[in-house]
């Protein structure tokens, strides 16, 4: 057997055998009581169990599907903003962002700067660019969400992201055409993953809610443990994605 095979075996031992200890104790789901008795919100503990599901979806639509999307970061901030704040608000910041941005982009090429100096100069004026902004939607729902306080915070936050992702090239059609098709399927898939989690969506008074796996997930933390070993299984996989064969199934099937 290589010895890389053999200390990848070793590594998986190891890491059964903590699972293992830590879903028999139930060490998670006591952590978790202890931190709420500290008045810590259960909301906030939640969205920390949801980040290795995240990564099993992630993990699922790129490798398994084939959807093509933008680097882990983006999505994980799309979901975690839209439970923090709500999807509306979420996009309105994505989207302002993206606009300032391509602006900032165009107008930042005037100057011959270093590329790491550029990126931190164009998030610079973006940020004070979305505090002058921010006022024109003092009657928006920016301003009627309990963490209203956050917002600021998660815009820059958001806009520095998307600066890192879909602002590091010249300027052009071709490339913005390219990004706004990452960016649909960055937001398609951020809005199903938000709404499997247990997200919230509100249409005419109308609440569109999936509680399932939330329920699941918080009456079993543990649960985290099976999220990371089908990441694995995923990860292991070497196949054609849905997407690639349904791209050359004429070639595939010809013979049958």
């Amino acid at each position: 057997m290589p010895k890389s095979r053999y200390k990848t075996l070793i590594l998986l031992l190891i890491l059964v055998i903590f699972s293992v200890y830590i879903i028999y104790t139930g060490s998670i789901s006591h952590s978790i009581d202890v931190l709420a008795g500290y008045a810590i919100d259960r909301q906030t503990l939640y969205l920390a169990l949801i980040l290795p599901f995240i990564g099993l979806f992630l993990a699922f639509f790129r490798i398994i599907i084939g959807l093509n999307i933008s680097n882990t970061f983006v999505p994980i901030t799309i979901i975690l903003t839209s439970f923090v704040l709500s999807p509306l608000i979420t996009f309105e910041l994505l989207f302002l962002s993206l606009f300032l941005g391509y602006i900032g982009k165009y107008f930042i090429n005037l100057f011959r700067l270093h590329f790491a100096v550029k990126v931190s100069f164009v998030i610079g004026i973006l940020s004070i660019a979305l505090i002058l902004i921010l006022p024109f939607f003092r009657n928006d729902s920016f301003f009627n969400n309990s963490n209203s306080h956050l917002l600021i915070l998660y815009g820059i936050l958001i806009i520095s992201l998307i600066n890192e992702r879909y602002l590091t090239f010249k300027p052009s059609r071709s490339n913005i055409i390219s990004d706004l098709k990452n960016i649909f399927n960055t937001i398609f898939f951020s809005m199903l993953v938000f709404f499997l989690l247990g997200g919230q969506f509100v249409a005419d008074s109308q609440n569109f809610y999936f509680p399932w796996l939330r329920q699941l997930i918080e009456a079993y933390p543990e649960s985290v443990f099976m999220a990371l070993a089908l990441t694995i299984i995923i990860g292991r996989y070497t196949g054609l994605r849905l997407t690639e064969i349904y791209r050359f199934r004429k070639l595939i099937f010809k013979n049958h």
